[in-house]
């Protein structure tokens, strides 16, 4: 088998390390999910400082669409506050 599943350049333990999902290529594990006001909400992950990521949105964890772009500062963590558009959203965080 392959110790790269995600295809991330990185051994599963280094995956797992930075909280990357083995199974999603360039996917993060959101760490914290905080309501911030009416249908909107702050997530964090951990990151590489000065990384890109697309935030991404499904209703049915099929289909997934990007809902926004961001890129983290000179901190070990990215966060965006996101809009929540219908009743069950989902969001995943990917490295670009």
């Amino acid at each position: 088998g392959s110790d790269d599943p995600s295809h991330s350049g990185a051994t599963l333990a280094q995956d797992y390390a930075q909280n990357i999902d083995p199974l999603v290529p360039n996917a993060y594990r959101i760490n914290t999910i905080t309501p911030m006001g009416t249908n909107q909400l702050q997530l964090t992950w951990s990151s590489t400082p000065g990384a890109s990521f697309t935030v991404e949105v499904s209703s049915n964890l099929v289909n997934w669409v990007p809902a926004q772009t961001v890129t983290a500062g000179d901190v070990f963590y990215g966060t965006v506050i996101i809009n929540v558009t219908a009743p069950q959203d989902f969001f995943r965080v990917r490295k670009l």
